[in-house]
């Protein structure tokens, strides 16, 4: 198992992957001594359809906005006042976009 697919968070191995991804444990113990972590916590039978102790809040269908609560439609709002989606020339992910790239993937290889 590489390192690189786990990172150490509030004292405990979580797998970088998304739940729904299945974390490779095969040599997890020794993962946890090299990285004087207190355990590792990870996700199995994401989105299982069985009622287990442990859960997500999946959503499997688009809602539209009248159909929220009044508090949820003021959230949500507000996340998009904070959002701004627009296009970008090609020109500017030509110069910009490996930098981005690879900051995300150094604070990716630097994670325990």
């Amino acid at each position: 198992m590489e390192v690189s697919k786990w990172r150490k968070y509030n004292g405990a191995l979580i797998p970088v992957d998304p739940p729904h991804l299945r974390a490779d444990i095969s040599n997890i113990a020794k993962l946890i001594k090299d990285t004087e972590s207190y355990f590792a916590r990870w996700i199995t039978e994401f989105d299982c359809n069985q009622v287990t102790e442990f859960w997500y809040v999946i959503c499997d269908q688009f809602t539209p906005l009248d159909l929220v609560s009044r508090n949820t439609r003021s959230k949500i709002r507000r996340g998009l006042k904070k959002c701004s989606v627009i296009k970008v020339p090609k020109d500017q992910i030509l110069e910009n976009g490996f930098a981005c790239y690879r900051a995300a993937f150094d604070n990716y290889s630097n994670s325990p």
